[in-house]
């Protein structure tokens, strides 16, 4: 998560970067709002999962899409969700208010479409 930081940095120095990751990171929920980009870990999905599917997410990024390949994964269903705002259903996906997607991996495995929540950009659609 300190790379994306960092590239964050390098890349986009104007774009506000909160990381949720560790212990603390709860203590850094109430600060959501006031980031552009928040940057978490698929394994606090589950823990972290009340939180996130709260939030309006403008666009949703994902690394490491294998984590989510199949689609009965935890991982994979909270990501759904939080990119639907809730919805656990692929038609939510054509709606004009859903955030856009987008999933990287560098995997040869990964290469099937939307098959990839790593790090978030928050805001209005």
């Amino acid at each position: 998560m300190t790379n994306w930081r960092q590239e964050a940095e390098r890349f986009a120095p104007g774009l506000r970067t909160l990381v949720l990751h560790g212990l603390e990171r709860k203590q850094h929920f109430e600060k959501v709002l006031e980031h552009d980009l928040i940057i978490t870990s698929y394994p606090l999905l589950p823990r972290d999962q009340e939180f996130l599917l709260q939030q309006k997410f403008h666009c949703v990024i994902l690394d490491e899409a294998q984590y989510i390949k199949n689609p009965k994964t935890t991982y994979a269903q909270i990501a759904n969700a939080s990119w639907w705002k809730g919805s656990s259903t692929r038609s939510a996906a054509r709606t004009s208010s859903s955030p856009p997607r987008i999933s990287m991996c560098s995997s040869p495995r990964c290469s099937e479409a939307g098959t990839g929540l790593c790090y978030s950009f928050t805001g209005s659609t």
